[in-house]
């Protein structure tokens, strides 16, 4: 008969050992679980990486910062990393300037694009206390002027901060004597010719938005049921000029004017002496007389513009004879 306290057949001291090893590796993972999140570095559990010892953490832009724009934290931080962009270099290799407070850099508003991975200097901001946006780019004393980028030659090459001047030019008739004229046909008539005149509108003005397409809403445009306002592709750039100078630029754009962008030197030591000027050519008066009706008249062509004829005297009348009478 068979002993029903005999041990079960098949176990060994190698399955007991076995046990003994997967119970003892749980408590070890266990313990060193507890010991990591009670914050106990473990050398081994460590990365292998660059050693920084002795060397300072420089922030950089985590990501393209536009001009105009306040610093947050959040343009620090870099998405693809996940976590803040920065940069290690030892002490007598930190580049002038660099800021090296996260603190000192928040807060701020640029004055111009800043791409990705560079580190930041006091030259990249405006003063302290600038709001952000588009006004922050506008000299004091200056006015803000938007308009189309293809309405003046040669301003979509410039960048923000350059300096230009513009200038206008408007067609003008003269008309000279001799030749063949369209009035009455006469060949004493003056000949219609073309000249330009040509005077500046603007004086040092600065690009504050550099040329660019962007979506603007549609004026008058009725609201859709959407609730979404209507928009149009435009290609505008942003000026800022002094103040006298909005109501001469808004009147050349109205009439259509030529408009010519002159740029100015970048260099710091280029400081002309004289500035982009130009004028109206002056009128030139022709006089011509004309015999109208029987009558000399003077026709005066002031800058291709006639005057009203001044009719001339008659000759005078021969006169008459005094004839004496007696009682």
């Amino acid at each position: 008969m068979r002993n029903p306290y005999a041990p079960p057949r098949g176990r060994s001291l190698l399955s007991s050992f076995a046990l003994g090893a997967v119970v003892l590796l749980v408590g070890a993972a266990a313990t060193l679980g507890g010991l990591y999140a009670a914050g106990v570095e473990l050398p081994f559990l460590k990365k292998a990486g660059p050693d920084y010892t002795g060397m300072v953490e420089i922030p950089l832009s985590g990501s393209a910062i536009p001009a105009y724009t306040k610093i947050t934290r959040d343009h620090l931080f870099d998405a693809k990393k996940g976590d803040f962009a920065t940069m290690y270099r030892k002490p007598d290799q930190i580049p002038k300037g660099a800021i090296l407070d996260p603190g000192q850099i928040a807060g701020r508003v640029l004055n111009h694009d800043k791409p990705v991975g560079y580190l930041f200097t006091e030259k990249d901001f405006f003063p302290k206390g600038t709001p952000a946006g588009v006004t922050a780019g506008v000299p004091a004393g200056k006015r803000s002027f938007v308009f189309a980028a293809d309405k003046v030659l040669g301003i979509t090459s410039l960048r923000q901060g350059d300096h230009f001047d513009i200038l206008a030019a408007v067609d003008l008739e003269v008309k000279r004597a001799g030749g063949p004229g369209a009035v009455g046909g006469s060949a004493n008539l003056p000949t219609p010719t073309k000249r330009a005149g040509v005077a500046p509108v603007v004086r040092n003005g600065v690009i504050v938005v550099a040329a660019a397409t962007q979506q603007v809403p549609v004026v008058g445009a009725p609201l859709p049921p959407t609730g979404k306002l209507k928009t149009k592709t435009a290609h505008e750039v942003t000026v800022a000029v002094d103040p006298d100078e909005v109501g001469p630029l808004a009147e050349a754009l109205a009439v259509h004017a030529t408009l010519t962008c002159v740029a100015r030197s970048g260099h710091a030591s280029d400081q002309p002496e004289k500035e982009v000027t130009g004028k109206m050519p002056e009128e030139t008066v022709t006089t011509i007389e004309m015999i109208v009706d029987g009558k000399r008249q003077v026709v005066h062509f002031a800058g291709g513009r006639p005057v009203p004829p001044t009719p001339l005297p008659d000759a005078a009348p021969a006169p008459r004879p005094v004839v004496a009478t007696g009682n």
